[in-house]
């Protein structure tokens, strides 16, 4: 490359007007306030969101009237083969078998209200099921369950004693365990 002698430089200066000094700009009392108010306002949301998520629920001063809902999809049951007398778990098993309603040869398949009054004397009879809290809703032969119980055993004791009863079609078991604190 050859240089020329001849080329004329353009230099532009640019940059701050002189007269300006940055570190002595002076705020206008207006954007003082606006950017106070919106700080305020900001802290102040947070702290209300914050008030808000933190407070534990408590059904007791709930305004709203708990309701208890049963999905409508039931959990179907195969039928198994009928276990033997000795293998049944408990009393309250074996005289659901017992009780099951064969007259004459022909076998009478129980209303609803039969099949849930025999639930409720199994349970009652039951030592582990006994003091729980299970409502029983049965509809078709289709037995809902919605409660709590202490173990994972009394709720597999319940659906147990469900599957002896004559008539039962399907389990729908919404049964939870309360989990013991140490108390």
């Amino acid at each position: 490359m050859s240089q020329n002698p001849n080329r004329r430089r353009v230099v532009v200066e640019a940059g701050r007007p002189r007269n300006v000094n940055v570190r002595s700009y002076q705020h206008r009392p207006r954007e003082i306030v606006v950017a106070g108010v919106i700080i305020a306002a900001a802290a102040l949301a947070t702290l209300a969101a914050l008030l808000i998520t933190s407070r534990p629920y408590d059904p007791m001063n709930s305004t709203i009237a708990p309701q208890t809902s049963v999905p409508t999809a039931p959990l179907v049951v195969e039928a198994s083969p009928k276990p033997s007398p000795s293998t049944a778990a408990t009393p309250a098993e074996r005289a659901a078998e017992a009780e099951s309603p064969v007259r004459g040869g022909e076998t009478a398949t129980p209303d609803d209200a039969e099949i849930k009054s025999q639930v409720e004397q199994m349970f009652s009879a039951d030592p582990a099921l006994s003091g729980a809290d299970i409502t029983t809703i049965v509809e078709n032969g289709r037995v809902t369950l919605v409660g709590s119980v202490d173990s994972t055993d009394a709720k597999q004791r319940a659906q147990r004693i469900i599957r002896a009863i004559k008539g039962v079609v399907a389990i729908n078991d919404q049964l939870s365990v309360r989990q013991v604190t140490p108390g």
